[in-house]
């Protein structure tokens, strides 16, 4: 079972998903984190990606490792994300059926606590936020209507939240 969870930067997606990953036997790991691994990629602190196809490409290479041997992955990432030159780039939909996504739980926050866990990170914010929002939102759905992958969407949620959220699936 491959579940993602979606949403722009520093909305707390890692973060819930490490909680529940502690009381389930599920694996979480972040989609940069697997990119990493597997290319030996690193990414500045304001987290500006490079070479999106082949990023993608060996994304869903080890995705498809991971569920293969029949382990439970959330999978932390995003529908859209920020190139070089501050411009949005919407990822193909069909990333996210070659991964064999189960489910999709999309994390939102306000705009003001996610500037102040960028700032936190030591990090700037040189994009529209409000359009990035809108933009992972829009995505996800589109995802979600195409490939008929059950979404559910939370603001703001806390660790009971997200539990309540996972046993949808």
């Amino acid at each position: 079972m491959i579940i993602f969870i979606a949403g722009v930067h520093a909305v707390g997606k890692s973060f819930l998903c490490k909680h529940y990953e502690l009381t389930h036997e599920i694996m979480h790991k972040s989609a940069s984190e697997i990119i990493k691994e597997y290319k030996k990629e690193t990414w500045g602190v304001n987290k500006k990606a490079t070479d999106l196809d082949d990023n993608q490409r060996v994304l869903i290479e080890a995705v498809n490792s991971i569920n293969d041997s029949g382990e439970s992955l959330l999978l932390d990432g995003h529908f859209v994300l920020i190139n070089s030159l501050n411009e949005f780039v919407r990822l193909s939909p069909e990333i996210f059926f070659e991964m064999g996504v189960n489910g999709i739980i999309l994390i939102e926050n306000s705009e003001d606590v996610i500037r102040k866990r960028f700032n936190a990170r030591r990090a700037s914010i040189e994009f529209d936020m409000e359009k990035f929002i809108f933009e992972e939102r829009n995505a996800a759905e589109k995802v979600s209507e195409m490939y008929k992958i059950k979404l559910i969407k939370l603001f703001s949620p806390e660790a009971m939240d997200f539990e309540r959220a996972m046993q949808e699936f």
